[in-house]
């Protein structure tokens, strides 16, 4: 049985990196809402959206325009795949599985994708248009090597993704034993068949007064000032810091469960209609 999985690893790209990094990224959300409008614009013209294919072409065509030649600049292959994130967000929203695509922000989460061509060295990575790059491999790679995505956080921190298919051998016996129940709460983060309670963290609660003073102080910088880009950055800190904590505890509590039991059951919830429930809303939320 084949799966993917992901590994995600810590990257340092130097000065002139990052400044190759930052073109590949502002390219490729210039694409994506260059896409996204004329996909829009046709919808309204002519009652029909653009495929993929037209999309493509029209990216072509974007590249060798007189106006946006500097277009070159960014490898061929991230902003074909931007192409193709617009499709799969339209799908998406077809579907009922997200909202309608959106228009891609600059001080928000950047990232870029390469079907190929990115090699893994010994502490480094080689990304096409950028070079070598500095990487921290925390655990070592498994599998064949498919599509790698490079991300840019809101604090300026760099990660590299890669995602692989890994053979497993197929599971054809389950001890009961070694199987358990899990009821989700708001009291209690869960509680096992078993009878066991693990206590809610809590996290959003215990964070929301700096979290909410660190906006205000935003809201009140001029717009486009270094004041502003300062406080933006203590806020983003601090939500980056509580979404850590948050995945931090959620990894320790999903590790501790598949490592002791081979069959684990929990309840269906559709946590979209719960989130109605303005007072309830927020401690659903904090549970992730």
């Amino acid at each position: 049985m084949k799966i993917l999985k992901g590994m995600k690893y810590r990257i340092y790209p130097n000065v002139e990196q990052q400044k190759l990094l930052a073109i590949q990224f502002g390219h490729a959300r210039f694409v994506y809402n260059s896409t996204l409008a004329a996909r829009k614009t046709c919808y309204t013209e002519t009652g029909k959206g653009l495929s993929f294919k037209d999309s493509c072409r029209w990216i072509t065509n974007l590249k060798v325009s007189t106006e946006t030649l500097w277009l070159s600049q960014a490898d061929s292959q991230v902003l074909q795949q931007k192409a193709k994130d617009v499709n799969t967000a339209y799908q998406n929203f077809f579907k009922g599985l997200a909202s309608y695509p959106q228009f891609k922000k600059k001080h928000s989460v950047q990232s870029i994708r390469y079907p190929q061509r990115v090699r893994f060295q010994k502490n480094y990575t080689y990304l096409p248009k950028v070079g070598q790059v500095k990487t921290v491999f925390h655990r070592p790679l498994e599998g064949v090597q498919k599509s790698t995505t490079v991300s840019k956080t809101k604090t300026g921190k760099y990660f590299i993704s890669t995602l692989c298919e890994i053979e497993l051998a197929p599971t054809t016996h389950i001890n009961e034993n070694s199987s358990i129940g899990i009821d989700l709460g708001l009291k209690d983060f869960y509680t096992t068949s078993e009878g066991t309670k693990v206590a809610h963290p809590k996290l959003l609660r215990k964070a929301d007064r700096a979290i909410k003073i660190s906006q205000r102080k935003l809201s009140k910088t001029k717009k486009q000032s270094a004041n502003r880009e300062k406080a933006r950055m203590r806020f983003a800190i601090k939500c980056e810091r509580l979404a850590n904590a948050r995945k931090d505890f959620l990894h320790k509590q999903s590790t501790s469960l598949t490592s002791e039991y081979s069959f684990i059951g929990t309840e269906s919830l559709k946590v979209r209609n719960m989130m109605r429930n303005h007072c309830l809303a927020k401690s659903i939320g904090d549970s992730s």
